[in-house]
């Protein structure tokens, strides 16, 4: 669907696939189906860069620029006062030279799945906001296609859908006359670039990892790290741990992790291990993506469990 990757194609590139999901599962599926989609690329040469932390301020909207950490605390104070200070304070724009074997990490997010990039010092940083109803540009966009935000448990897009980005859920895309991204429910992408060090690690998991309370990103940060210490760097394991933690905890919703290991060297045959596990920590299916890797491959870059 890619004609060439730049924000505004990956943009193009969703609604194109919503369309072709809503074509297939018919018109009054509802799916709920969030999307956090990450796309990385080791740098060869080093490259300067404008950046606020560890994200790469886009050189076509720099004035127009605001840090996804700005306001992810913005957000944070108005509806979780409890987590003020509990990250750091946002850095200043700064330029930086990135050096080659660091990797640009392209976040795209629709809904409520999360993306964290996990420092070797223990720091953290969040590559994704969540899509709620209640924040105010989703709720106008709402209110304009002819929906209303009613808040039951949480907020929710006709008093239904607690998210107002997802694939899918064409109940809510049904205005006739407005385009797919001014529907109640869109499935239009923030896209942010990123860079990251060959000793981080990157957390993709869906919201029902979050979902027990005081199961905030630094809390999931913290329990990712002390798996890896005591697992000794055995990424399936420390994905099986964070998902049986949330369960354990009364997670009600799906859950689902990727973890994804940067290297120092460049890998020929990167694997990808992506297995369906029952609450009873059953494996359903296993699929090694490649199957036929050689011997000088670097195992365990990627694994996901479902």
């Amino acid at each position: 669907k890619l004609s060439e990757f730049t924000f505004a194609e990956v943009k193009k590139a969703c609604l194109s696939l919503d369309a072709e999901i809503i074509r297939k599962l018919g018109p009054k599926h509802v799916a709920g189906s969030t999307g956090i989609i990450v796309a990385i690329e080791r740098l060869s040469a080093p490259v300067v860069e404008n950046v606020v932390g560890r994200e790469i301020v886009p050189r076509a909207h720099e004035e127009t620029f605001v840090p996804l950490e700005k306001l992810i605390q913005e957000e944070e104070e108005a509806e979780h006062p409890e987590l003020v200070g509990r990250y750091p304070r946002v850095p200043d724009v700064q330029q930086k030279t990135i050096p080659a074997g660091s990797f640009l990490v392209t976040a795209i997010n629709i809904g409520d799945s999360r993306a964290t990039l996990i420092h070797s010092d223990g720091g953290l940083t969040r590559l994704s906001k969540d899509h709620k109803p209640n924040q105010p540009t989703e709720a106008s966009r709402i209110e304009k296609a002819g929906g209303s935000v009613e808040t039951f448990d949480v907020p929710r897009v006709d008093g239904v859908l607690a998210l107002s980005r997802a694939f899918g859920d064409s109940d809510f895309k049904m205005n006739p006359n407005l385009p797919p991204e001014e529907q109640k429910v869109i499935a239009v992408p923030d896209v942010r670039q990123f860079y990251a060090l060959s000793s981080d690690l990157l957390l993709l998991a869906c919201d029902g990892v979050y979902e027990p309370s005081g199961m905030d990103w630094a809390y999931v940060r913290d329990l990712t790290v002390a798996e890896m210490q005591r697992s000794k760097g055995d990424l399936e394991e420390v994905a099986a741990r964070v998902m049986d933690y949330a369960y354990d905890m009364n997670s009600q919703d799906n859950i689902s992790v990727m973890l994804v290991a940067f290297h120092n060297q460049e890998v020929e045959h990167p694997t990808a291990v992506y297995k369906v596990v029952s609450g009873q920590g059953v494996v359903l299916s296993e699929t090694r993506r490649p199957s036929d890797a050689e011997d000088d491959s670097v195992e365990g870059d990627t694994v996901s469990l479902f």
